[in-house]
Formats: C-alpha cells, sequence, structure tokens
C-alpha cells in the first residue's frame, strides 16, 4: 500500500505542481517574446534589409509576422501541457484503481472475519477460496496463483487464477509428497512445478501444454497448530517484468499471521467453544507485523491501565474488561494502510481522518464475538476527550466510560514517551508536564491524579 498511497501521491504532488506552473510558463515566454519584438524587431531588420522598398513591405506584414511566429510557439508550448494532464490523468486513474483494488481486499478480509467471529460455520475449502482471493488482491505484483486444501492425506487444489481450473482440480498429491507444508510464507525465485514428480509424465505434460512459465512466486501455509491444513501460491510468470516489493512481503506476512489466527478461531468455532485469549493474540500478532510501532505497544498500555484499575478499586471483572480493551484498543488499525501508519512525515488531513476510522473499526470487529461485544463499547470510545472535542461521538467529562478514561491516559503516555517514525520520544519529566496541562481538557482529572502517584512512585523505587 505504501506504493500505492505514499509514493504516488508525492509524485502526483511534483506534477500537479508543474500543471500549475504551465501557465504562468506559457504566459512569461508571450510576454518576453512581444518585448523583445518590440524593442529589437526594427532594429534587426533594419540591419539585415537595406532596400527601402523591401523594408517597407515588411514593415506592412510584421505582425502578421508576430501573430504566426507566436501561435507556431505557444502551440507547441500548450500541446506539450496537454500531453502532461492526459498523462497525469491517465497515471491518477491508474493509482486510483490499486487502491480499489487494495481496499477491496482489506474489506473483504473485515468480512470474512466478522462471519468468523459471528461463529457462522464456513466451510474450509470456502475459507481457504476466499483467503486466496483476498490475498491476490493485496499483493499487487501477481498475475497468476491457486489454493489447495489437504483433506484425509490428500492434497487438492480448490481455486486458480492464470491456470486451468479444471486441470488443476483433477490432481490428486500425496500429503507426504507435498513440499510447501509449513505455517509461515517462502519466496521461490524461477520455481520449478511442484507437480513434476507428483502426477503422471502424462498429466504433467497436459498441465504445461495449458500453463504458464512462473517467475517467482509466494507460498503460503495455513495450519492449526502442527497440522497443515492448505495453502496458496501467489505467481508471477515469466513474461512480467516485476518482482515482489518489500511492502507485498510485509503485508503477505501479516496477513499470513491473522489468516492462521483466523484458521485457528475457525476450527474452535466450529466445535462452538471459542477462546477469547485465542482470537485477541491473533489480532494483535498481525497488527504488530503490519504497524511497526505497535509491537509492545498494546501489552505496555494494558499494564499501565491495570494499575490505574486497582487503584480505583476495579473488581475481578471490571479488571478483566480493562485489560483486554486496552489490548485490543488499536485492533481496528490493522485496516488502516501500512503506509500511513508509519508515515515519518506529517499526515494530511485526509490522512488523519482515515486513522481516526480505527476506533469504529475496533468496535466493528470486537463487536462480532460474543466473548468480547462487553468491551467494544470501551475500545470505541478511548479517543474521546474530557473537554467533548474528542472522537468519534463527541462525548463528554462523566459521559465517557471510566474504562475508555483510563485508556486514553495510557495509551497517550506511551504514545508520548516512546519513539515514533513521526516524532521523537520526550523525556519523563515532560510527559508528566503533558499530563498536567492536559488534565481536564484531553484528560479525565482523576484519571491523571491516580496515574501521576504511580509514577511518581516509580520515580521515588
Amino acid at each position: 500500500m505504501r506504493s500505492i498511497i505514499k509514493e504516488n501521491m508525492e509524485k502526483d504532488d511534483v506534477k500537479n505542481i508543474n500543471v500549475l506552473k504551465s501557465p504562468i510558463k506559457i504566459a512569461s515566454i508571450y510576454a518576453i517574446i512581444g518585448c523583445l519584438w518590440i524593442l529589437f524587431s526594427d532594429r534587426i531588420l533594419s540591419m539585415i534589409v537595406t532596400d527601402k522598398e523591401i523594408y517597407s513591405t515588411i514593415q506592412t506584414y510584421k505582425g502578421w509576422f508576430f501573430v504566426f511566429f507566436t501561435a507556431i510557439i505557444l502551440y507547441r508550448l500548450i500541446k506539450a501541457d496537454y500531453n502532461k494532464i492526459n498523462r497525469l490523468s491517465s497515471d491518477l486513474i491508474e493509482s486510483n484503481k490499486e487502491m480499489e483494488r487494495v481496499l477491496k481486499g482489506r474489506n473483504d478480509l473485515f468480512i470474512l472475519s466478522t462471519k468468523i467471529l459471528e461463529n457462522r460455520y464456513i466451510d474450509d475449502e470456502v475459507f481457504l477460496s476466499e483467503t486466496f482471493k483476498i490475498a491476490f488482491q493485496l499483493v499487487k505484483e501477481c498475475n497468476a496463483g491457486s489454493a489447495y486444501i489437504v483433506e484425509n492425506g490428500i492434497v487438492r487444489f480448490i481455486d486458480a487464477i492464470g491456470f486451468d481450473m479444471e486441470l488443476l482440480g483433477s490432481f490428486k498429491i500425496s500429503e507426504s509428497k507435498f513440499e510447501y507444508k509449513f505455517n509461515d510464507i517462502k519466496i521461490k525465485n524461477s520455481p520449478e512445478s511442484s507437480l513434476k514428480r507428483k502426477i503422471t509424465p502424462e498429466q504433467y505434460k497436459e498441465y504445461t501444454d495449458k500453463s504458464v512459465e512462473l517467475k517467482q512466486s509466494i507460498i503460503v501455509g495455513i495450519s492449526n497448530e502442527d497440522t497443515f491444513c492448505g495453502g496458496l501460491s501467489l505467481d508471477i510468470t515469466k513474461d512480467k517484468d516485476v518482482e515482489f516489493s518489500d511492502e507485498s512481503i510485509r503485508n503477505i506476512k501479516a496477513f499470513q499471521q491473522l489468516i492462521n489466527g483466523f484458521y485457528k478461531v475457525k476450527k474452535v468455532n466450529d466445535q462452538r467453544n471459542i477462546e477469547q485469549g485465542d482470537i485477541v493474540h491473533s489480532f494483535i500478532s498481525a497488527l504488530e507485523l503490519h504497524d511497526e510501532y505497535t509491537k509492545g505497544h498494546s501489552e505496555t498500555v494494558a499494564l499501565y491501565s491495570l494499575e490505574i484499575g486497582k487503584r480505583l478499586n476495579f473488581d475481578d471483572r471490571q479488571l478483566n474488561d480493562l485489560y483486554w480493551a486496552a489490548t485490543m484498543h488499536d485492533i481496528g488499525k490493522i485496516i488502516i494502510p501500512h503506509s500511513i501508519l508509519n508515515k515519518s512525515g506529517k499526515l494530511t488531513k485526509e490522512e488523519y481522518e482515515h486513522v481516526k476510522e480505527h476506533t469504529q473499526m475496533g468496535y466493528n470487529i470486537l463487536s462480532k464475538a460474543d466473548s468480547l461485544k462487553d468491551v467494544s463499547k470501551y475500545v470505541l470510545l478511548h479517543h474521546e476527550r474530557w473537554d467533548g472535542k474528542g472522537y468519534p461521538v463527541g462525548l463528554k467529562g462523566e459521559e465517557i466510560p471510566l474504562i475508555s478514561q483510563i485508556i486514553s491516559v495510557a495509551d497517550s503516555w506511551h504514545a508520548m514517551t516512546s519513539d515514533r517514525t513521526y516524532k521523537m520520544k520526550i523525556t519523563k519529566e515532560q510527559g508528566i508536564k503533558e499530563l498536567k496541562n492536559n488534565r481536564g481538557t484531553q484528560f479525565a482529572p482523576d484519571i491523571v491524579d491516580v496515574f501521576l502517584e504511580i509514577l511518581n512512585e516509580d520515580q521515588g523505587e
């Protein structure tokens, strides 16, 4: 996604600036030629032409010469800019198509996750096929691929793009002979067909006659604990002059982590015995791969929040809700493009509005799971402010749930005192000053007071 949003936006900004400068450039050239013509045309003409009759004739038509001469120059300049605008328009259309493709993949992933968390039964084959289609959208370089499932020790292809699915579907491969059995991803350059040693020579000849040569592949394994369940291959054919980017590899690693977590939850779900911790840690692991800053942040915020909750004499149930809400408070960021989350410079207004969506996204995800429904509202409201200027609802003061008030303080403290891609961390003393300055505006006064007691005690130690 970085290549789609960040790089393309920077290139488009440069192109837009150049296009905006063009009218000034054309007008300036016209003005300069006009001034030079007025100042020097007579002088130059008298130096070149000595015959008075010819000189008089040229003087008569001199204005027409100027019109035709400048018309030719202006035509060439305007045509060049027109071509630039056409190219820019084509680039923007392609960029928008790319953004739509990736956002559709993320939306499909969200829909798939909500189906699982709503305890809906999804057949393994349907799950793997949908997973394959989502992954194919997330990796922009691939133009072919396939998905396969393991049933009773046999590997069977269930979906494909760029291959003869009818032929692939007819192959049955023993799991013991299948070489892509893992719960990670593998990247293969100029991969040989894994089918060659596993099917008959006649079948392989038919396959190669109807298939394509591959340049590079990402193989994604899907497993439940130590049991290999299936996987998918995302391929680039030899006729395509690209390779997988670091961004695509990073995205698919985060996707694979999340899908393995979903698959584990799905299998437990199929048995109607879902475990809250399994859901949470699957999400968090995927988010940490998606957002470099998040690694360790969620757990730290949860620990700070628990300390505050204990000082407020929370009972066990309240502490449990507080811990899980704090742990999952940023889970909606998994839908936000990586390039925005880890942007080194200041976010644009549009990018910031996109980031603000993570509270609603987190709520949408968690509210679908029976075991996490109670904490989803705290995640939704953890960016509300005491003065009513927060988001997404704009609650004020005690309208904000106490657990959300606590997470707000703990989250902001860790954000201020940790390095991020767009800013350096501040000292503990500076962080305490920020808490005091924003007490009663951004933060709940009582929560700030309790947290300052905790920080002062830590300093005393």
